[in-house]
């Protein structure tokens, strides 16, 4: 599975959850259980709020989007060219200018580095929204004005982000096991400096 070097989906504690969710509440869970989840990936990626997804949902920002070439993103698109405000997507740290918000893709790091092992942009204040694609679907990490503003640009953002129980139950399982896999991180690490090696050079082009 990708984004799954831990073996996280498989793991024993992580089944564990899953069933015990699914035996609680069936298919479907209630929203304060979602919004638990989330309060629980938010805090370790030190960010207010996050937003959990079954599957990258296409998403609208209020301005201009401007992705990196290297990035294999097609679901973020900007409303207005001549906005003011600038969205800067990358698979890097990089400075952006006054009015711009850096949104960076963890989905090479999540679980195998940075801080807690939640990848290399978790408790990194610049960047306005960390969002990656992991074994349980996507997330985005972010402030909670952020999050209010994406949900008002996109009014069918709030239906599509319900993950089953399950699915729920086992994300959390693995968000209480990464921050003390580091021996099994310690493994990866060859992988992983190869993995994060990048050319400095990026190419942007506007979407």
């Amino acid at each position: 599975m990708k984004n799954d070097c831990l073996g996280l989906a498989t793991h024993p504690h992580v089944k564990k959850m899953g069933m015990k969710a699914l035996l609680e509440w069936g298919v479907t869970a209630p929203p304060s259980f979602q919004e638990e989840v989330e309060d629980q990936l938010a805090d370790l990626l030190g960010k207010e709020a996050a937003l959990l997804l079954p599957y990258p949902y296409p998403l609208t920002l209020e301005g201009t989007v401007f992705v990196d070439k290297r990035c294999t993103i097609d679901w973020i698109r900007g409303s207005s060219s001549t906005a003011k405000t600038q969205w800067i997507v990358t698979t890097e740290f990089k400075k952006v200018g006054e009015g711009a918000h850096l949104i960076v893709d963890d989905s090479s790091s999540f679980g195998i580095a940075g801080k807690l092992g939640m990848g290399l942009s978790a408790h990194r204040k610049e960047v306005s929204i960390i969002f990656a694609k992991t074994p349980f679907g996507v997330y985005l990490g972010l402030r909670r004005s952020l999050k209010k503003l994406l949900c008002d640009q996109n009014p069918l953002l709030a239906k599509a982000a319900t993950l089953s129980a399950p699915v729920l139950g086992a994300l959390s399982g693995a968000l209480e096991l990464i921050p003390d896999m580091d021996l099994e991180r310690e493994q990866l690490e060859p992988l992983g400096e190869s993995c994060f090696s990048m050319n400095t050079s990026s190419s942007f082009s506007q979407v």
